[in-house]
């Protein structure tokens, strides 16, 4: 692997063709120029967005992916796409990133003779992810690219807690020369944990179809029943557990819809019927398109009680949508979700105060002056111009380190 790097890095102008052929039996479809025809005013930068496989919409990267190529676009930043991970195979999963790895070492190579700089975009998670963005960011960086990594994982945190596991994040990152974190929490936590790595937010960018709907007018009113939605993963750390737990505590007129499934699904099932709370529990299972906009058009909150995100893509679809938040105030959570203004956050985990803070929300005066405010703060700062905006100035700085 070290030695096609080093081969690559050290080509002369000569092996054109030979870089040409190795192309085609890559399978690169999009050419730099052909980048740069999409993109009206190209930069003195090019750059290779890697990491998971964004047409497959899997995973929170895979689902957040599209959202950076609209602010890329948005921008005006000439880019391409070679992704590094593919969660439909095997191969997808533990080889992608060996075979793609000469694929990206020649779109540098290519994208230093049309630009004075080449800047590798690497999205990464946890365990397994890191390692292989860690390879690609490296390999990336032997062969002239500026390089950054954009962080997903709320992982990590507890990679830093351990000496051993430090280590290896540090190995993991040598090759990046400046870190970009999703919320100014992860920023001021990683700072505080002893990175040294120059750290930059950059937030996931709104979906084309989330900023329609936050610039949409919805009514607001009192209705019969109080429909709280939870809409995520079923496993420890997501909230859900907490929301059946606060049941009781609930007045008859709610209605939890909890959409998702996961390793707890049962357990919290179970545990509803235990607590005598099947009449206002309804379980969902997974949902999507139209189904999964018909239970947030019916919602009037939204809870999520997360301590497993590291940015959580559903509060601000929630939000996008005009609904209230209650959630725990936790980590990122406060940068998503202003407290009083546009959700409830609640201290701690107990599930009578996740309760008190659902029934704070009964009056539709006051869940349509948290929710109007909820779309204008999604607006103000997660549109794909914004993070466009705030990636274009960053990826400036970054071509002078």
């Amino acid at each position: 692997m070290f030695c096609l790097v080093t081969y690559c890095a050290e080509a002369n102008n000569k092996d054109i063709i030979v870089t040409y052929k190795i192309m085609m039996i890559f399978k690169i479809t999009i050419s730099i120029n052909t980048m740069n025809s999409m993109i009206p005013e190209a930069k003195d930068f090019h750059v290779i967005v890697t990491g998971t496989d964004s047409e497959t919409r899997k995973g929170g990267i895979g689902f957040a992916l599209p959202g950076y190529i609209a602010a890329l676009e948005s921008a005006k930043i000439s880019y391409q796409l070679i992704p590094t991970y593919s969660p439909s195979d095997s191969f997808g999963k533990y080889l992608l990133f060996l075979q793609k790895l000469p694929v990206i070492i020649i779109a540098i190579r290519l994208a230093k003779k049309e630009h004075n700089t080449c800047i590798v975009y690497s999205h990464t998670g946890a365990n397994l992810s890191l390692f292989r963005e860690g390879i690609v960011t490296l390999a990336s960086r032997l062969t002239g690219a500026k390089t950054v990594m954009q962080i997903h994982s709320p992982e990590t945190i507890a990679y830093l807690k351990s000496p051993l596991k430090k280590t290896l994040f540090n190995l993991a990152i040598v090759g990046v020369q400046q870190l970009f974190v999703l919320t100014p929490w992860w920023k001021k936590t990683y700072q505080e944990m002893g990175i040294k790595k120059p750290l930059e937010v950059i937030s996931n960018p709104l979906p084309k179809a989330w900023e329609s709907k936050a610039r949409e007018s919805i009514e607001y009113s009192n209705r019969p029943k109080l429909n709280v939605l939870v809409m995520a993963r079923i496993i420890q750390g997501k909230g859900a557990d907490l929301v059946v737990e606060a049941s009781p505590f609930l007045a008859d007129n709610v209605q939890i819809k909890i959409a998702g499934t996961g390793s707890l699904l049962d357990l919290i099932k179970t545990r509803a019927e235990q607590l005598k709370q099947t009449r206002k529990i309804m379980f969902c299972g997974w949902v999507a398109g139209k189904e999964k906009q018909q239970l947030i058009d019916d919602a009037d909150i939204f809870c999520h009680p997360t301590q497993l995100d590291a940015m959580p893509m559903n509060v601000l679809e929630a939000m996008a949508n005009g609904l209230p938040v209650v959630a725990l105030n936790w980590g990122p959570i406060p940068d998503l979700v202003p407290a009083g203004s546009a959700g409830i956050l609640v201290e701690g985990t107990d599930p009578e105060h996740i309760a008190r803070a659902i029934e704070a929300l009964k009056d539709a005066g006051v869940r349509e002056k948290m929710g109007r405010e909820a779309k204008r703060w999604v607006l103000d700062n997660f549109t794909a111009e914004d993070i466009g905006n705030r990636l274009n100035t960053t990826f400036l700085e970054v071509v002078n380190l």
